[in-house]
């Protein structure tokens, strides 16, 4: 299973198409990753990336299964996205960890939907962020706070199988 990048294209706005080919063909499957961040999948050979900074500054990664392949694992990250506040000129990006521990703070620059992204976080464990918007006259907003649960590989699920040989059927029932 390879993919080679055949042409990379910067259109006006600062949007990046990549274009590629897949060693398993046209049927392939293909996983498309910013910096580690499932962007979405695609039988398509071309994604168009919507990026502000230097385009050189951005991993992608393009990964391709045959089809009804297993999903490749789930992102090491979280990655907060938001819509700026009126009146704000900066917010504060911080994490529960034990306490509130400030992990950002991104000035406002008119660039419009703001977006952060975690440190690698702990499987199987619940983590609690918030984002405080800055007023241009330094007062603070009220917080928005997130709690999610990074489960990476979840368990399958357990079940118990039952065989009648009057019908011939199997039944599978949660075994929970």
């Amino acid at each position: 299973m390879a993919v080679t990048i055949t042409n990379r294209v910067e259109l006006p706005g600062g949007d990046v198409r990549v274009e590629w080919t897949s060693s398993l063909g046209a049927d392939a499957l293909c996983y498309v990753y910013l910096d580690d961040l499932l962007q979405g999948t695609t039988l398509r050979r071309e994604w168009v990336f919507t990026w502000t900074g230097d385009t050189d500054t951005h991993l992608v990664r393009i990964l391709d299964e045959p089809a009804g392949g297993e999903n490749p694992g789930y992102p090491v990250r979280a990655f907060l996205l938001w819509w700026p506040v009126d009146g704000a000129s900066a917010y504060v990006v911080e994490e529960d960890v034990g306490g509130w521990v400030e992990r950002a703070k991104l000035v406002d620059k008119g660039q419009g939907v703001f977006s952060w992204e975690s440190r690698v976080l702990e499987d199987d464990a619940t983590h609690d962020f918030r984002v405080r918007p800055i007023g241009t006259d330094a007062n603070e907003g009220s917080n928005t706070e997130l709690s999610l649960h990074m489960v990476r590989h979840p368990n399958g699920p357990v079940v118990e199988y039952a065989y009648s040989s009057g019908t011939g059927k199997v039944t599978i029932s949660d075994a929970a």
